[in-house]
């Protein structure tokens, strides 16, 4: 089922229709939902989906009720104060989720839920993905190597013609959807509100938004591994297979093009900017801190090549785990179904960056124009992002002490310095040079060398022919 994003498919109030079973369209647009697909709407306080079924109507048809689609909605709300140093202070739980208990894991790397178990509507699913882009079958997400009756997954073969890949989104009309409200007097602080259905035109599902900039799909799908590289020059996610290091933005793309010719469809790419910072924010918000690597670590440390973690180490570790080691090619981490989020390599990612002579951060949050950009597609060179008008300052190579929130829940670091520390404000590493010669993308998450200042948040602005062992890239669908 799909939607157009550019229509009104929510609705507020009451629903003026009660316990109708079949909608027209001109009965859809009485209750403010002139989507031609889909829409969901509240019947005395049930969340129900319409969906259009068949074509009696030559233009729009039907409208179907669907009870099976029947949806609660769930609002989980937070606010962040980034001016506060203790990060641990700088998150404050509101609404519903006020009295929850974040995660935590323990010395030996048990993980607890705290309050959060049960939200299934945010926590992803590993799976294996087709080349074609329908899911195969879904893993144990206790341990990859099966699948979820137990069976031998092909987790680790290279020869499977698809990707090992976390789906998010629940399937059943259910997505994530974000309202950032930065503060008017600062907007290093923000209220943020997450939920399983668009609760009015704030809200915004830009990971869910296809390739054409128009459908909003059931599903995004994010890397389980560091992306390899095949013997076809393709793009891949699966365990055990070599990192695709020492690679230029060029590399990847065009091994990400390769994997879209072979398998005929459009929607594959890199990770992206606008995924990022959704899962930056499902990560402060369980853990209740806006420097999360207190609670999973750093990831892998290291001084050389030889410290890099292999694809495939959390294989059996459960959908977070956490090996907090300040030792040399000893610590891990996996965090929402993902091995080693931050820490290892540097990820590569599309929709942030800095141009070239310039001192201004640009960014955009997912394909079309439905976040304030004016081009469709992930331009190399940045044309059509939003251009913030906002330049780094600071040191690089410092601890970020500025983040600013923006309206489509973007988060743009801003300053850095020797002055903070891994234990103050967000914690971790952050790069830039403004006024640069080159155009710099931006990468996600930091690399073995930076040790204790890795994060989910970590960013580095660097040419995009870069070529390192500690940077590399990442598979992403939708």
């Amino acid at each position: 089922m799909s939607t157009n994003v550019n229509s009104g498919f929510y609705c507020n109030g009451t629903f003026p229709i009660d316990s109708k079973l079949i909608m027209s369209a001109s009965e859809m647009k009485a209750i403010d939902c002139d989507d031609p697909f889909f829409c969901i709407c509240s019947d005395n306080g049930n969340m129900y989906a319409y969906d259009k079924s068949h074509d009696e109507d030559p233009v729009y048809g039907k409208f179907i009720k669907t009870p099976k689609l029947s949806i609660t909605p769930l609002v989980y709300s937070m606010h962040i104060d980034g001016t506060v140093s203790n990060s641990y202070n700088a998150v404050t739980y509101t609404g519903t989720n006020k009295a929850y208990t974040p995660v935590s894991i323990n010395s030996s790397g048990v993980f607890s839920y705290g309050s959060w178990k049960d939200n299934e509507f945010f926590i992803p699913r590993p799976c294996m993905l087709k080349f074609d882009g329908t899911v195969d079958y879904y893993l144990n997400p206790n341990n990859y190597k099966q699948k979820e009756d137990g069976s031998r997954s092909d987790v680790a073969n290279i020869n499977y013609a698809g990707n090992a890949m976390m789906e998010w989104g629940r399937g059943n009309g259910e997505r994530i959807w974000i309202k950032c409200v930065p503060d008017s007097s600062d907007i290093r602080k923000a209220d943020i509100y997450i939920s399983n259905v668009q609760m009015d035109e704030d809200y915004h599902a830009f990971s869910f938004i296809g390739p054409d900039g128009v459908t909003m799909k059931d599903h995004f799908y994010t890397p389980i591994y560091v992306g390899s590289k095949d013997s076809k020059g393709r793009m891949r996610s699966i365990s055990g297979a070599s990192i695709f290091n020492y690679s230029s933005h060029d590399d990847e793309i065009g091994a990400v093009n390769k994997l879209i010719a072979d398998s005929g469809v459009d929607g594959y790419n890199i990770e992206t900017f606008g995924d990022r910072c959704l899962i930056s924010l499902l990560t402060i918000l369980i853990t209740k801190t806006i420097s999360p690597k207190s609670v999973f670590g750093a990831g892998r440390v290291g001084s050389s090549e030889s410290h890099l973690a292999k694809n495939g180490e959390c294989d059996e570790k459960g959908m977070f785990f956490a090996k907090v080691s300040t030792s040399s090619g000893v610590g891990l981490l996996k965090v929402f179904g993902m091995e080693n989020l931050w820490g290892n390599v540097w990820r590569r990612g599309v929709g942030n960056g800095m141009s070239s002579n310039t001192n201004a951060f640009k960014y955009k949050m997912c394909y079309g124009t439905t976040d304030g950009s004016t081009e469709t597609e992930y331009d190399s060179k940045f044309n059509g992002f939003i251009n913030t008008n906002w330049g780094f300052s600071g040191s690089s190579g410092g601890y970020c002490e500025k983040l600013y929130y923006t309206s489509a829940g973007a988060m743009i670091a801003i300053s850095s310095t020797y002055n903070a520390s891994q234990t103050t404000y967000y914690g971790f590493i952050y790069y830039c040079d403004p006024y640069p010669s080159k155009d710099q993308g931006g990468c996600f998450g930091s690399c073995l060398l930076d040790g204790d200042k890795s994060n989910v948040c970590s960013v580095l602005y660097t040419p995009l022919d870069r070529e390192e062992y500690y940077i590399a890239a990442a598979l992403s669908y939708r």
